[in-house]
C-alpha cells in the first residue's frame, strides 16, 4: 500500500464524514432529528473519528501497508454499510403513515 492508497483511503472516510454532516443538517432544516437519529448519527461519528485514528496510527508505527489497508478499509466498508442503513431507516420514518417518530 502507497501513501496514495492511504491518501484514497483518507479521502473516502472524509467523504463518508461530510455525508453524515450534510445527513444531520438536512435533518435538523426539517425538524428530524430525533433521539434515536442523533444517537445513530453521533455512534457514526465516533467510528468515523476512531477509524481515521486508528490508519493515523498505522502510518505513524509502520505497521505493514497491506494489512493496514486490509484493516481500514474493512472497517470503512462495515462504517459506509451502517451510515446506509441509517439513511433508510431515516426515509422509512419519514414516509410512515405516522411520520418521524422518536425512540
Amino acid at each position: 500500500m502507497s501513501s496514495n492508497d492511504d491518501e484514497k483511503l483518507r479521502r473516502r472516510l472524509d467523504a463518508l464524514s461530510h455525508s453524515l454532516g450534510a445527513a444531520e443538517e438536512q435533518l435538523k432544516r426539517r425538524g428530524e432529528l430525533l433521539g434515536r437519529h442523533q444517537a445513530a448519527s453521533d455512534g457514526l461519528r465516533k467510528r468515523a473519528d476512531s477509524i481515521r485514528e486508528k490508519l493515523q496510527s498505522a502510518i505513524a508505527r509502520g505497521a505493514e501497508r497491506e494489512v493496514r489497508k486490509y484493516e481500514v478499509e474493512r472497517d470503512l466498508a462495515d462504517l459506509a454499510a451502517d451510515f446506509d442503513r441509517f439513511i433508510r431507516e431515516i426515509d422509512v420514518a419519514a414516509t410512515s403513515p405516522r411520520g418521524p417518530k422518536s425512540i
